[in-house]
């Protein structure tokens, strides 16, 4: 039993089914505390049309491919992470399940940024955007305006 076919063209990702039984892709949006991810399915695994499904993915999507013998028995999942137009195989369930926990942490990150600046006035926001600035600069060991180093203390 083979694996459904993947292509991968300007961020349109294609997905069609080989022959056989159950086999689905679908693009993981979260966890899920039942079924491990939420999925949203460009083949799903009772699709009887082999004709191709596509969806517009960028770049750090996670999608999943899986796929079972006749007798129902699953025979192969494997993760990809899209990367500059690619497909890029991760190392397994952990690898999907550990950047998925990375981007929800991120959201949430970029909500609270963005709540907290709808709050501060002009001058504030100048005061946090040179704060950061230094700290990026002493991070990543980068000349300030200055021309100088950033201490990194």
């Amino acid at each position: 039993m083979a694996s459904p076919d993947l292509n991968l063209n300007e961020y349109s990702l294609e997905a069609s089914k080989s022959a056989g039984n159950k086999q689905w892709v679908a693009v993981l949006t979260d966890t899920h505390p039942e079924y491990r991810f939420d999925r949203d399915f460009v083949i799903a695994q009772h699709t009887k049309r082999n004709r191709a499904q596509t969806t517009q993915v960028s770049d750090g999507t996670i999608v999943e491919e899986v796929w079972f013998s006749h007798s129902g028995n699953e025979k192969g999942r494997r993760y990809y992470r899209v990367d500059s137009d690619e497909l890029v195989q991760l190392d397994g369930i952990a690898d999907a399940e550990r950047l998925l926990e990375e981007r929800s942490q991120q959201e949430v990150l970029r909500r609270s940024i963005r709540q907290a600046v709808e709050t501060l006035e002009e001058d504030d926001l100048r005061e946090v955007a040179e704060t950061i600035n230094q700290a990026t600069a002493a991070k990543l060991e980068l000349p300030t305006e200055s021309g100088q180093p950033a201490d990194a203390s």
